[in-house]
């Protein structure tokens, strides 16, 4: 039983350096496999927390069953126990605050379509100015055009109704 307890340590633990070190990589490909056996609905069962169980429950038992004088099945259940709890948390403690805490400060230049803005650089009726928009986490500052053919000027507030090679086309906000 020694030797298997080594065997599931040292294969969960190359799996957990190889989920670390490549994770970009190997997390499409446990996504895809997790996907095929319906494991990607039970957030707890996901590829991290199950080998660092897997590799708990292999080190535990091996540690016991090398230096204890402790019964194989109480071995187990010890190794077994302390896997279920490595899980838990793992999972409670790093993995989903972890992904609640994923967010982008990145934007398309499609999102701003409908966003409302403050024009920083007067927009003339055939040419381009400059718009102020609002985001969640900041202020972005735009090239604009006039989508009415209209001048628009500075601190003028708009909207944005179309984006098009990098410049927002702009309308007056008439409230």
């Amino acid at each position: 039983m020694t030797t298997t307890y080594l065997v599931i340590f040292i294969i969960s633990f190359v799996f957990i350096l190889l989920l670390t070190l490549l994770s970009d990589l190997v997390d499409s490909v446990f996504d895809l496999v997790w996907s095929a056996i319906l494991l990607k609905d039970i957030p707890f069962l996901n590829p991290v927390s199950i080998f660092a169980s897997l590799t708990v429950f292999g080190a535990v038992g091996y540690i016991l069953s090398t230096f204890s004088t402790l019964a194989s099945l109480i071995t187990f259940l010890i190794s077994l126990s302390l896997a279920i709890f490595t899980t838990i948390c793992l999972f409670f403690l790093i993995i989903k605050p972890k992904e609640m805490s994923e967010t982008s400060l990145s934007y398309s230049m499609k999102q701003l379509v409908g966003l409302p803005a403050t024009v920083t650089v007067p927009i003339p009726a055939n040419g381009f100015g400059e718009v102020l928009i609002k985001l969640g986490g900041g202020n972005s500052n735009q090239i604009a055009a006039s989508y009415d053919s209209v001048d628009i000027a500075q601190d003028a507030k708009v909207f944005v109704v179309d984006e098009k090679e990098g410049v927002v086309y702009v309308s007056l906000l008439n409230i």
